[in-house]
């Protein structure tokens, strides 16, 4: 009588589980592909900082003229919008400066106005003031806002 009740359990279960991805299967079949665009974008949105990657460097720059020397520092890079159809804008990057230490003796924030459309790559050029004594820095995407 047991094994009955377990064949039956297990055979009414993979039916149920079958039927399950049927049904699933036919709501994808119907709808529109600006449905489906649309369920992306929403998902996108939600996770929106994993698709955005900043590559920089910071570079010294001598803009001092003929006569004297002026050393200015850049932060220069790129940042790529890995996301499949959300567009995004106004990228802000928190630069942290760290000792030789390890210890963290600062911050700068900047924000990046411009579009980034899906897959694209833009180059970035930002006046930069590291401070006294850092050695390394690192960067990290605070936000960024989705154009709808």
């Amino acid at each position: 009588m047991t094994a009955c009740f377990f064949v039956g359990f297990s055979t009414g279960k993979s039916e149920g589980i079958s039927q399950g991805a049927i049904t699933c299967k036919r709501q994808l079949q119907h709808r529109t592909i600006d449905e489906l665009k649309s369920d992306l974008a929403e998902k996108e949105r939600d996770i929106i900082l994993e698709y955005i990657d900043v590559q920089t460097d910071i570079k010294s720059k001598d803009e001092g003229g003929f006569w004297r020397t002026n050393y200015v520092q850049y932060l220069r890079g790129g940042i790529r919008n890995a996301a499949a159809i959300s567009k995004v804008k106004d990228v802000r990057i928190r630069v942290d400066f760290f000792s030789k230490t390890e210890s963290k003796i600062g911050s700068q924030i900047f924000t990046i106005y411009e579009y980034i459309a899906p897959g694209q790559l833009i180059k970035i050029k930002e006046k930069i003031n590291p401070l006294e004594g850092a050695v390394h820095f690192e960067i990290e995407v605070e936000g960024v806002d989705v154009e709808k």
